[in-house]
């Protein structure tokens, strides 16, 4: 996205992550392990909760794999064309990946020769960018092909982009590494909990939550990233100067160090792409922050998702398999959660910011969300109402690249999604009770806003391993 935005801007903006960028290509896995003592059958439990799509280069394909010369057997979910199960278990472990998201690129602003365009400035000497070419095949026509080079440079840190307002160079956590197949083959061989360990650290992969569980009863999350170790004093969420030695890190955080849990006293571990610092409601029970660098952008946010795991996990001393399935399939808003915090601006709202002739609808839209329990429920009128309001809002936020709407500082974007919420739950001829979230939200695709894509249109449901390891 920062390239993205960087090839779309007319000029460099004042800070990198001033960035606009949108939320509705946001993904999300849930992955959950409990120890069992955490079991009422002394088992332990393992979900895999991945979010991927149907089709297309991720989506997920269901595999068992057995290799009798290697030791692996493995069922799980895999990419095609990837020789090895990515999550999944074997009759001894297994584990679950969650999307993490370190601060794992870096922008450098390069200092070019006046003279010389193909020279920058590096610790006070001009140094000649690397000059490479890159075929592209373009089709003339039927079975005639013409293939251009195209001059591509690369400086110290990596790939140089060059537009009008400025020549950078990219750098990432895992330049140049093609190995991270071998990690997860060395995974699939694992038979126990210091196999695996060993397998993960080998720093190939740049970044995952990993949930993992055995049929010894360890359970354990891992905060996998190849975290830069960066020098101090400069503001590595900003462009950074390119001229120096002191931007250019080489070594990565070991992995020894990184954040992990291993058999908490609580029984239980999951990850929803939250932050590893917010695991547990006792934070004397959490990991310190403080242990780790700013400067590693490891993230403190926490997911509904997260919530509602960290609270029905928290609520009983044994979980049954029916348990374990109902904590996978709950659907409802957490009173702590993004959701619930723009229901209460929703119903806060002062009808006179409202247009006259629709105050009479936004007052019975007031009174439904005001008595909703936030259950996610697909019969509930209240959740069909919140859910195309809080759609139509979700656009105008995060999709105005304008930064002159007034979008934090107003109720105006909010005011609007709650009018077209109100027009399509009560006036377009649906039913007055038991209306889905899906329903409500294909009737806006295909009426109001054709031209913007549903997520759900496109994303299946998540794959789902449940697992009882014995």
């Amino acid at each position: 996205k920062i390239i993205l935005k960087l090839h779309e801007a007319t000029e460099r903006p004042e800070k990198l992550i001033d960035l606009p960028t949108s939320m509705t290509q946001r993904r999300g896995s849930n992955a959950y392990a409990l120890s069992p003592s955490k079991t009422t059958t002394g088992e332990t439990f393992l979900g895999v909760n991945s979010h991927q799509p149907y089709e297309g280069p991720v989506a997920w394909y269901e595999a068992h794999i057995i290799s009798e010369e290697g030791g692996i057997n493995m069922i799980g979910s895999t990419f095609p064309g990837v020789p090895f199960i990515l999550h999944g278990h074997s009759e001894n472990l297994g584990w679950a990946f969650t999307v993490n998201s370190p601060d794992l690129i870096d922008v450098m602003v390069m200092e070019i020769n006046p003279d010389n365009a193909r020279q920058y400035l590096f610790d006070g000497e001009w140094k000649d960018f690397e000059v490479r070419y890159a075929p592209l095949k373009f089709r003339l026509f039927s079975r005639f092909f013409w293939t251009y080079q195209q001059e591509v440079l690369w400086s110290i840190y990596g790939p140089v982009l060059q537009y009008g307002h400025g020549t950078y160079s990219v750098r990432w956590a895992g330049i140049g590494e093609v190995r991270q197949i071998s990690e997860f083959y060395y995974m699939n061989k694992a038979q126990n909990l210091e196999q695996f360990v060993e397998a993960t650290s080998h720093e190939y992969v740049p970044s995952f939550n990993i949930v993992y569980a055995d049929k010894e009863g360890n359970i354990m999350y891992n905060y996998q990233a190849l975290l830069p170790i960066r020098e101090v004093g400069y503001d590595w969420e900003n462009f950074l100067p390119g001229n120096t030695s002191k931007t250019l890190w080489t070594d990565y955080l070991p992995p020894a160090n990184l954040p992990s849990i291993l058999n908490p006293p609580s029984g239980f571990l999951y990850n929803c792409n939250n932050s590893p610092f917010v695991t547990f409601l006792n934070d004397t029970d959490n990991l310190n922050p403080d242990q780790w660098s700013d400067d590693f952008g490891i993230e403190f946010f926490i997911t509904n998702r997260a919530l509602m795991s960290r609270e029905i996990l928290s609520s009983k001393d044994k979980f049954s398999w029916k348990d374990f399935l109902e904590l996978k399939y709950n659907k409802d808003y957490h009173p702590l959660s993004w959701s619930s915090t723009i229901r209460n601006r929703i119903v806060q709202l002062p009808l006179s910011e409202f247009p006259e002739n629709e105050r009479d609808l936004v007052s019975e839209a007031f009174e439904l969300l005001s008595d909703w329990d936030l259950s996610n429920d697909l019969y509930t009128r209240a959740n069909g109402l919140f859910t195309l309001a809080i759609y139509n809002f979700a656009n105008i936020e995060y999709r105005a690249d304008d930064k002159t709407l007034p979008i934090q500082n107003s109720n105006l974007p909010l005011v609007d999604a709650v009018v077209v919420a109100c027009q399509y739950n009560f006036t377009r001829n649906l039913p007055s009770v038991c209306l889905s979230a899906s329903i409500v939200l294909t009737l806006l695709h295909l009426f109001y806003r054709p031209s913007i894509p549903l997520p759900f249109l496109s994303r299946p449901p998540p794959l789902v391993f449940v697992v009882v390891i014995e």
